[in-house]
């Protein structure tokens, strides 16, 4: 149900500069009733019950008896187990959801929602791998992932494993698989121009500039 997310990032390419476009325009993301139901579709979009008021103690959980003296004592039901409720064997569809009205999709968005995978795709193009930043340190606001960065990593064993690895490919694995809110590479509604990846004794960081611009690279000529 990945189209369920609508796409913000565009690219807009000239002769030798990438740039990316941030719009919210016709931008959707999945209500949470695509996604709290992935074990079965046909609730996607729609209201319902998995459980029903156990019929016996009318969904209090307890009955009560009467006891040789006369008195009234309460026990814990049997037949609901003191739960109040009996599960269904199937669920019962109440009607489309009162969230989004069986779109499955909500319309009020904002720049903390996480970006599509097409959308980091899109991101990968404007990290410049070819010129890292190499540091002894981080700064402070660095250090925390999410102030002023796109994403890092410092698990320093992993870092030690996949060293021998070419680290474009590395940081792309895992960019692809991380949750990244849009405003983190937003600056007044502009996209940054192009990521730094900033390098340290063991770990990496991704981080945002609207200094520089992302240069397309040069095409090679075949010799003739």
């Amino acid at each position: 149900m990945k189209n369920l997310t609508t796409n913000r990032l565009t690219s807009v390419e000239d002769k030798h500069f990438i740039r990316l476009q941030y719009s919210e325009e016709n931008a959707t993301i999945a209500c949470s009733c695509s996604h709290n139901s992935k074990n079965d579709r046909g609730l996607f979009g729609k209201q319902y019950k998995h459980f029903e008021n156990c019929d016996v103690c009318q969904g209090y959980g307890k009955v009560a008896i009467e006891t040789s003296s006369g008195l009234k004592k309460w026990l814990s039901c049997k037949n609901c187990k003191g739960t109040g409720i009996l599960p269904l064997d199937e669920p019962v569809i109440l009607g489309p959801c009162k969230v989004c009205n069986g779109t499955m999709k909500l319309y009020t968005v904002s720049p903390k929602d996480f970006m599509t995978s097409d959308d980091l795709k899109l991101l990968i193009t404007i990290v410049d791998f070819r010129r890292p930043i190499i540091a002894k340190t981080l700064h402070f606001d660095e250090c925390f992932v999410g102030v002023n960065t796109i994403i890092g990593n410092d698990d320093q064993g992993a870092w030690k494993r996949l060293k021998a690895l070419k680290r474009n490919e590395m940081i792309t694995d895992v960019l692809l698989q991380a949750m990244v809110p849009y405003k983190v590479i937003l600056r007044d509604g502009q996209v940054c121009s192009i990521i730094k990846v900033k390098l340290t004794d063991n770990g990496w960081r991704l981080i945002p500039s609207w200094d520089e611009v992302k240069k397309k690279p040069k095409m090679k000529r075949d010799n003739v």
